[in-house]
């Protein structure tokens, strides 16, 4: 049902904003399952590892303190660095 809503456009295949402030989290979800084969696995047979990180959250409102000043936190970035180091 959810899917139906973003393939449902005059203009576009897909579309890649839902109808309201909240849930772009499942929007943005749903958009790039578009883009993932259903199997999750490639041409090879090797399993396809993907995420989202909805990184929204964290980046409206972040008020200048003794870790971050104003505007985007870029927090996520340390997340993805020790992702891809330590795995």
């Amino acid at each position: 049902a959810f899917e139906k809503e973003m393939t449902d456009s005059i203009i576009a295949d897909t579309r890649n904003l839902g109808a309201g402030r909240y849930g772009g989290a499942n929007t943005a979800a749903a958009f790039l399952k578009q883009f993932v084969p259903n199997q999750d696995y490639d041409k090879e047979g090797e399993q396809i590892t993907w995420a989202h990180m909805d990184i929204a959250g964290t980046y409206w409102g972040a008020k200048s303190n003794t870790m971050v000043k104003d505007g985007a936190t870029g927090i996520h970035v340390r997340t993805i660095h020790h992702l891809i180091t330590q795995g």
